[in-house]
């Protein structure tokens, strides 16, 4: 397989938005002992990424990090700022989706109980029944699609031509 899924990643649960950060990798511009050029403003970033992360709304972010709204917005559009707001916002939602691995036999295990008790209510047992169907489906429609992006990484693994056009 040429790349990696997400469900296939094995990643830590961050605590906290800051703590995300802190886990990350070190600036390119920053040297081997932790300092170096753009420190004071990879740190700053750093805590303005985490107060977005952390906060419904810019403004609140804003106060939260120490930071004007409006150097918050042009901030927001920086090239840089962005591809790093980006990559934190990826490790955050990476780290949510294992979360929901681990738990999601669990849930299964409790809809198959609702489903099969005959003490339920009706409604709540066709509600389970419902949910476990679609997440059924759902996921029979997530496996299909990895097979065939496997299936076409593997066809155009050869410079962009397939195995039977790179045998001729």
């Amino acid at each position: 397989m040429v790349s990696q899924r997400f469900w296939d990643r094995e990643e830590k649960e961050p605590t906290s938005a800051m703590t995300m950060l802190q886990q990350g990798e070190r600036s390119p511009q920053t040297t081997a002992d932790g300092r170096g050029h753009g420190e004071k403003k990879s740190r700053h970033s750093q805590k303005v990424i985490a107060a977005i992360l952390e906060h419904g709304s810019l403004g609140d972010a804003a106060r939260s990090a120490g930071i004007s709204e409006r150097s918050l917005r042009r901030w927001m559009h920086d090239p840089t700022f962005e591809t790093e707001l980006r990559a934190a916002r990826r490790r955050l939602l990476d780290g949510a989706i294992n979360r929901l691995r681990r738990t999601a036999d669990g849930a299964v295990s409790v809809l198959d109980t609702l489903a099969r008790d005959e003490k339920t209510p009706a409604s709540v047992r066709v509600a389970a029944a419902f949910r476990l169907i679609t997440a059924a489906l759902q996921a029979a429609e997530l496996q299909d699609l990895g097979e065939r992006m496997d299936e076409l990484e593997g066809k155009y693994a050869f410079g962009g031509q397939s195995h039977a056009s790179s045998r001729n």
